[in-house]
């Protein structure tokens, strides 16, 4: 009988996850400079 044996490449895993996280940190970033950029235009924005 054969088995499948699966290694687990924890390098490619923390890769993957990284570049997931910083695309969504990019994306994040960049919608957030959107509103901010939109708010300044209507000086809705207080600093405390």
């Amino acid at each position: 009988m054969n088995y499948l044996t699966l290694k687990i490449d924890v390098e490619k895993i923390e890769k993957l996850f990284n570049r997931t996280i910083q695309e969504a940190i990019t994306t994040l970033s960049a919608a957030l400079e959107k509103v901010y950029q939109e708010q300044l235009k209507t000086k809705d924005i207080f600093f405390i």
